[in-house]
């Protein structure tokens, strides 16, 4: 599928992105910045190869925003329902404090495709949510809220999809 093939499909939700936003071998020159998924607005972006300019992958992402852990749990629950049990439940290199950044990924090995939901949480390179537990238990209360500088909220969530054969696209330790 080309970017005239995805304009086609989806008309005016989508805009193009000039210049491109480069990803590796990939470039992202379409977006729609506002799709409703689980209860949330998510932007999507349409990575095309920046060779032959098929289509590569769609990554759905949510950045700078307070309310993370919630959006995780929405989305989470939609796949699950949808899917099943993530086939593979992944985290990020054990880094320690150094790290830059901490994830925790779930995937769903589909026959054709593949969908990463991935949670970044980029704070001071420790978790500061265990996704593995979510959601808390109730004698924990309720999530812990978090206070940033306005506009700086350092976690990030993604959901991506992808063709299952494209192994390159998946991480190294979770798929590939």
């Amino acid at each position: 599928m080309k970017p005239a093939d995805v304009d086609k499909l989806y008309g005016s939700a989508l805009q193009k992105v000039e210049p491109p936003i480069e990803f590796g071998s990939s470039e992202a020159s379409r977006v729609w910045r506002d799709l409703e998924f689980a209860g949330f607005t998510w932007r999507v972006l349409f990575q095309f190869d920046s060779k032959s300019h098929g289509l590569v992958q769609v990554m759905l992402q949510r950045s700078r925003l307070p309310n993370a852990p919630k959006a995780y749990e929405a989305a989470l629950a939609a796949l699950q329902s949808r899917y099943g049990p993530p086939d593979l439940v992944c985290g990020s290199p054990q880094g320690g404090a150094s790290a830059s950044a901490q994830a925790r990924e779930r995937v769903w090995r589909l026959p054709t495709s593949s969908i990463h939901l991935v949670f970044l949480d980029i704070g001071g390179g420790e978790l500061q949510y265990n996704v593995f537990d979510w959601p808390p238990a109730p004698s924990e209360g309720a999530w812990p809220q978090r206070f940033h500088g306005r506009g700086n909220y350092p976690q990030r969530l993604l959901i991506r999809y992808h063709p299952t054969a494209r192994n390159d696209l998946f991480l190294p330790g979770c798929g590939r």
